[in-house]
């Protein structure tokens, strides 16, 4: 009976030494293995060679057995020193695993102020949006209010239109405020024909412009291109409005504000005077034949009487010499004298 056991187990022996075999490569040189094994020349074999591994039983506990480089490599969240963890983690060699360094962070819990955050991206606690240590935690608007370590918008920005006066709204943009429509600061806000009523900061016909004919004398209306108020027709400001401007034959009566012919000026007959005509091709009041305004009208032996607008001869010999009314001064100065 023991010696039938022996040889069972003998026959086992043979059988494994037999599978070991079959697994492990024969070699005489080490250039016939592995680039991770070496030859052992006594046995024939090759076996795997120091500083590499086949199987995680021949690394470390922290360690597994990396099968394309047959290195030990660290197992995911163990170290063996600090650099092999995150700039954030350092190494604890009694358990060999990374573990957070002081004044660092996993998530909110490890933050000591109510209104700080863990980053996860630096582990770092730092402020919540909005809230702040420094101004430099704030927006480019921003300033840090210390004491409240809240942020808060510098002079001429705002967070809401609360931040604004009444007649501005807060531009979610440029966070500034900004005029509401229909509204102004400046006269920069209006149009070019208005000026800033800084009572109301309303925009408001500025002086000597219009934006309605009611905002105009009675003999003018509103050039609504313009916002000037300007002559109607028929009527007038200025001597330009008439014909010709100011070198025509017209004028500008400031009185009724229509054009009306200027001295001397006609553009028809009942513009002169009654013993004028008009001729139209200098628009000027002329005498008419016969009649005089001054001794040029008249022929040179004659001279104008002006009280009658009448031309009268000068000279005489007798009394049919002279003009009707007149009589001739025959004794001593043989001209005509009015009866």
């Amino acid at each position: 009976m023991r010696h039938g056991l022996a040889v069972l187990l003998i026959v086992i022996s043979l059988v494994f030494m037999a599978g070991c075999v079959a697994t492990a490569k024969r070699c005489k040189a080490d250039a016939e293995c592995g680039s991770w094994q070496t030859c052992n020349v006594t046995g024939q074999r090759c076996i795997t060679a120091s500083g590499f591994c086949a199987a995680d039983t021949e690394c470390s506990e922290y360690q597994q057995c990396d099968t394309k480089s047959h290195t030990c490599k660290l197992k995911k969240g163990k170290c063996s020193a600090a650099v092999d963890c995150e700039v954030w983690q350092e190494c604890d060699n009694a358990t060999r695993d990374c573990k957070l360094k002081m004044g660092f962070c996993n998530d909110d819990s490890y933050c000591k102020k109510e209104y700080e955050t863990c980053d996860t991206k630096t582990h770092l606690c730092s402020p919540k949006s909005g809230r702040c240590n420094n101004d430099y935690q704030c927006e480019g608007w921003q300033l840090c209010n210390t004491t409240t370590n809240v942020c808060y918008p510098r002079e001429g920005y705002c967070f809401t239109n609360l931040n604004c006066k009444e007649w501005e709204g807060c531009d979610d943009k440029s966070h500034k405020c900004i005029v509401k429509n229909g509204f102004c600061n400046n006269d920069l806000n209006c149009q070019n024909w208005q000026s800033c009523d800084e009572a109301t900061h309303r925009c408001v016909t500025a002086a000597k412009f219009c934006e309605f004919d009611n905002q105009c004398e009675s003999w003018q209306l509103c050039n609504t291109q313009s916002h000037k108020c300007e002559a109607k027709r028929d009527f007038c400001d200025v001597n330009n409005d008439c014909i010709g401007g100011s070198s025509g034959y017209e004028y500008c009566d400031p009185n009724t504000h229509t054009c009306a012919a200027k001295e001397g000026k006609c553009s028809k007959d009942s513009d002169c005077k009654s013993w004028q005509y008009c001729d139209l091709s200098g628009y000027a009041c002329r005498a008419r034949q016969g009649y005089c305004g001054s001794d040029t009208d008249c022929p040179t032996s004659q001279a104008c009487d002006e009280t009658i607008n009448r031309c009268y001869v000068l000279g005489c010999q007798k009394d049919s010499d002279c003009s009707s009314g007149y009589t001739c001064d025959t004794l001593f100065t043989h001209a005509c004298k009015k009866v």
